[in-house]
């Protein structure tokens, strides 16, 4: 086995080069791996943020509906009724575009 200065100049060279290849490669193999996890995380952040501003737009339905009903029953009103009618209806509408997320 020869000594490290007894090797050529181009040969260290072409060592370093070949190291920093394989070093380049690892690196970029390692960073596709997590860009594929990253992925997949993001598609599952994305549809739980989506199911969280369906439950956001119920809740502001429900929400209105009740103040509607409160002020109906002081003072019963066919224009209250209808805001009430169309709040539920809304709440309802949305009910079905929403996944059980289930953990685990």
């Amino acid at each position: 086995m020869q000594n490290f200065k007894d090797i050529k100049i181009s040969q260290k060279l072409g060592g370093s080069y070949a190291i920093i290849i394989i070093l380049v490669i690892i690196l970029s193999a390692i960073s596709f791996g997590s860009m594929v996890k990253l992925k997949n995380v993001f598609s599952e952040y994305q549809s739980t943020a989506q199911t969280s501003l369906l439950l956001s737009e119920m809740s502001r339905y429900l929400g209105n509906a009740r103040r509607e009903i409160f002020s109906y029953r002081a003072a019963p009103d066919d224009t209250k009724q209808k805001i009430i009618e169309n709040n539920i209806n809304n709440l309802l509408a949305l009910a079905p575009k929403i996944e059980v997320v289930t953990v685990g």
